[in-house]
């Protein structure tokens, strides 16, 4: 249930209110205290009042807070501090739970996005491997690479979408898998700038070991992105 809290001094909520039906007139629903008797309505049908009603005060609607209990708003006394806490049990439109859901599916796109060029950049590091061993010069792009990888990684857990959202399991999980496929791809990445595979073959038969690992934590990552991506897409559907 989606709960919004608000603290408000008094127990009479006072403010400027554009309420549908609305009615100030004295002549039709009578004063209190001198004060003209306003009637509340939500949707056409009137608010229950006890036994202090809605008045016009001062150019102002003033609205005894109990009554706003049939449309959804609940609230605590607190007579030490002359506070009320006020909260909404009304649950979000359709249309905003609908957005939400389309962008938590565009961020385990993304998510999806940031595997597959992971596993681009493996197979740049698979190719430099293969030079490696036959004695050839590595052309660094794969350091470019992961380089650029890590940046983008970074970046994403910044994003607004994220912050709000990777605590899904979906997606803690696939962005735990990236953090280690990254880590493994850095050891690769020092094996293979300071040993010759093609005279080393430990160092060679090490990096295989930490290439595999990357791999399936990388494929895990997409997998667990795209489990994230069909739950959205079907729930936005609904």
């Amino acid at each position: 249930m989606f709960q919004v809290k608000k603290k408000i001094i008094g127990i009479v909520v006072a403010a400027s209110l554009a309420l549908t039906g609305v009615v100030s007139a004295a002549s039709m629903w009578g004063t209190y205290k001198g004060n003209e008797i306003i009637r509340i309505t939500s949707n056409g049908s009137a608010l229950k009042q006890s036994d202090v009603p809605a008045i016009s005060y001062n150019g102002r609607t003033m609205v005894p807070i109990n009554m706003l209990k049939d449309i959804g708003i609940v609230y605590t006394w607190n007579q030490s501090t002359k506070t009320v806490d006020v909260m909404s049990n009304i649950t979000p439109s359709t249309s905003m739970t609908t957005k939400e859901n389309i962008t938590k599916a565009n961020m385990y796109k993304y998510m999806e996005d940031l595997g597959e060029n992971l596993n681009s950049l493996l197979n740049t590091y698979r190719f430099d491997s293969i030079t490696s061993s036959v004695g050839g010069n590595i052309s660094g792009s794969s350091t470019t690479g992961l380089s650029q990888n890590i940046n983008d990684y970074n970046t994403f857990l910044n994003r607004q979408d994220v912050v709000s959202y990777s605590n899904e399991s979906y997606a803690n999980k696939a962005l735990d898998d990236y953090y280690k496929a990254i880590d493994e791809i850095k050891i690769m990445e020092s094996l293979i700038n300071t040993n010759s595979f093609k005279t080393n073959s430990s160092a060679s038969n090490n990096f295989q070991t930490h290439l595999t690992l990357a791999s399936n934590y990388i494929n895990d990552g997409i997998y667990q992105s795209s489990q994230g991506f069909m739950k959205w897409i079907y729930e936005s559907g609904k």
